[in-house]
C-alpha cells in the first residue's frame, strides 16, 4: 500500500475535525431543544479548540490551492459532503440561538415594561398644595441572563 499523498492526510484530517465539530454541533442543539443552554459550556469550550485547529489546516488550503486539486477523488467528495451537512447544522443551531437571543429579549423588554408601569410618577399636587411624598427609595429592577 503506498503512502498517503499530503492532500489526502490534509483532506482526511478535515474531514475528521468537521466531523467532530458537526457533532458537537449537534450536541448544542439537543442541549438548546431540551432547554439546558447551560450544559453547553464544555461543548463550546471543546468547539473553540477544534475550530482552531481546523483553522490551521485549512490555512495549508488556503496557502496552496492546488493542494485539493491532487487529493484523491473519493476524499474531495467526502470532504464536500461532510462539509456540506456540517453547515446545515451549523445553520440550524444559528437559527435556535436567534429564537434563544429574541425569546431572551423579549423576556427583558417585557420586565422592563411593567417595572416601568408599576412605578408611577406622582402627578399634581396633594391637598396642601404639596408634591405628593416620594417614595423612600423607588424600586430597582435587573434581568440578567446567562443563557445567551
Amino acid at each position: 500500500m503506498k503512502p498517503k499523498s499530503e492532500a489526502d492526510q490534509r483532506c482526511d484530517e478535515l474531514i475528521l475535525i468537521t466531523n467532530r465539530l458537526m457533532e458537537l454541533t449537534e450536541q448544542e442543539i439537543e442541549k438548546l431543544d431540551t432547554r439546558r443552554a447551560r450544559e453547553m459550556e464544555p461543548i463550546i469550550e471543546q468547539k473553540a479548540a477544534l475550530s482552531a485547529q481546523y483553522a490551521r489546516v485549512a490555512q495549508v488550503f488556503k496557502r496552496n490551492q492546488d493542494i485539493i486539486k491532487t487529493a484523491s477523488p473519493e476524499l474531495r467528495k467526502t470532504l464536500k459532503e461532510t462539509t456540506k451537512r456540517f453547515q446545515a447544522a451549523l445553520d440550524d443551531l444559528t437559527g435556535k440561538l436567534e429564537r434563544v437571543r429574541q425569546v431572551s429579549e423579549g423576556l427583558v423588554r417585557a420586565i422592563a415594561t411593567d417595572a416601568a408601569q408599576r412605578r408611577a410618577t406622582p402627578v399634581g399636587y396633594g391637598k396642601t398644595a404639596a408634591p405628593p411624598a416620594p417614595l423612600s427609595q423607588p424600586p430597582m429592577y435587573l434581568a440578567f441572563n446567562r443563557v445567551v
